[in-house]
């Protein structure tokens, strides 16, 4: 079993063969490296030294310096994968069983988050619901004289300028603009809300519930580093 260290070995060139290697940070054990690269324990201490390999393909083969510099820039494998070697570093288990934790701090981030979500996921199937709506209402006929019979009650035009589906949409239209640059008219007004409350450094909504999620996770795993653990919530989506 390999000890569950980071700090990588300063191995001098020349200490395994062939001479070029890659020193890799030891958190793995010789069985875990995939097919292609050949785990050297120099000394023989039961720890790997390098690695001979063409190409990193996965986040766990990466140092920890690069690794925190992608965590930094937002890389969700590479925040997933600094959080697994916290917990390695913390609790001294293998990557494997690092895993098992990560799974449980996993679920317990996502926790609540189908109630939290409920109120965005009605509002993208009601503006899609809408926004398809608005078709048939405007240029579909039969459609358009069944709204105007119950919420309009306006003159239907002659049938001469309703033959065409165009035709049907410029008579529809008179009741269908205020409502449309309306609605319109108030979410560019949001948007303009929004843009001053980035520009005063207050988050919206959104911003908000991620960071109150990120403060809980890491309140209820107090054992592990909170920037890392927030990091990985607020990285996380809410879904």
């Amino acid at each position: 079993q390999l000890t569950p260290r980071f700090s990588a070995r300063r191995i001098a060139r020349g200490a395994c063969a062939p001479p070029l290697c890659t020193i890799v940070p030891h958190f793995r054990s010789f069985s875990n490296y995939p097919s292609g690269h050949l785990a050297i324990d120099a000394d023989g201490d039961g720890i790997v030294d390098c690695v001979h390999t063409m190409m990193i393909r996965e986040p766990y083969q990466f140092d920890n310096d690069t690794l925190t510099m992608l965590a930094i820039e937002g890389n969700q494998d590479a925040v997933k994968e600094r959080l697994i070697r916290e917990i390695m570093s913390k609790d001294e288990i293998d990557w494997d069983e690092a895993n098992t934790k990560f799974a449980e701090i996993e679920k317990a981030n996502m926790s609540g988050m189908l109630i939290h979500t409920l109120p965005y996921k009605i509002g993208i199937v009601t503006a899609g619901v809408v926004g398809l709506a608005t078709f048939p209402l405007c240029f579909d006929l039969e459609v358009a004289k069944w709204f105007n019979e119950f919420y309009v009650t306006t003159e239907v035009a002659d049938p001469a300028d309703l033959e065409t589906w165009l035709e049907v949409g410029s008579w529809t239209w008179g009741w269908m603009e205020p409502p449309l640059g309306q609605m319109s008219f108030f979410l560019l007004c949001l948007q303009y809300s929004r843009a001053q409350l980035d520009k005063m450094g207050r988050k919206p909504f959104t911003a908000y519930l991620i960071k109150k999620r990120g403060a809980s996770l890491s309140k209820k795993y107090p054992k592990y580093h909170s920037g890392i653990l927030e990091a990985y919530s607020e990285n996380t989506g809410l879904s």
